[in-house]
């Protein structure tokens, strides 16, 4: 009995102190992105690897309505989606919320896929400030995760750069 009890308190204790995957290592560009898989408030299913193996890259944003700097870098990413074709897809993870982003997203007319309570998500990529922004170039891999004093000329001017380089590298791998 001695034993069975002194196994529980030692697996007990194990399970409580071990570190999580993001205290063992915070997610760095050039890092493989966790896939994920979520519906958005229409109902559509999407993978963040299915997006990336049809050919797309991927940008997330980690927002919340109460962050003052995703009020404006949203209507931004919606200008920037509309410059773009299929190649690249955008999505928006709602997080931390307190308010209503249906609302927030139907009063601004943005049309971005809107995943909600993607608070975990936001865990397993590190993200600890609104707004979050991350990169993913088709091979999968983290290319630029968005400072947190970076203002948004500089975040906008770095994602246009990104899309043209990944679509050169990819139409130069794939042969097309």
């Amino acid at each position: 009995m001695f034993r069975l009890s002194l196994f529980v308190c030692v697996v007990a204790c194990c399970l409580v102190s071990r570190p999580s995957f993001a205290d063992v290592h915070r997610l760095q560009e050039g890092d493989i992105a966790p896939d994920w898989m979520m519906t958005d408030i229409e109902g559509h299913n999407y993978s963040l690897y299915q997006e990336l193996n049809s050919g797309r890259q991927v940008v997330m944003v980690f927002w919340s309505t109460w962050c003052k700097f995703c009020k404006v870098m949203l209507p931004e990413m919606n200008l920037f989606k509309q410059s773009l074709d299929d190649d690249t897809r955008i999505f928006a993870l709602n997080i931390w919320e307190s308010g209503d982003p249906v609302a927030y997203f139907d009063t601004r007319n943005i049309d971005i896929p809107l995943m909600l309570r993607a608070d975990d998500i936001a865990d397993r990529y590190n993200i600890d400030s609104t707004p979050g922004l991350v990169f993913i170039g088709t091979d999968k891999r983290i290319r630029y995760i968005r400072g947190n004093r970076e203002n948004l000329s500089d975040t906008m001017r770095h994602l246009q750069l990104l899309v043209i380089k990944d679509r050169v590298k990819h139409a130069a791998t794939s042969g097309g």
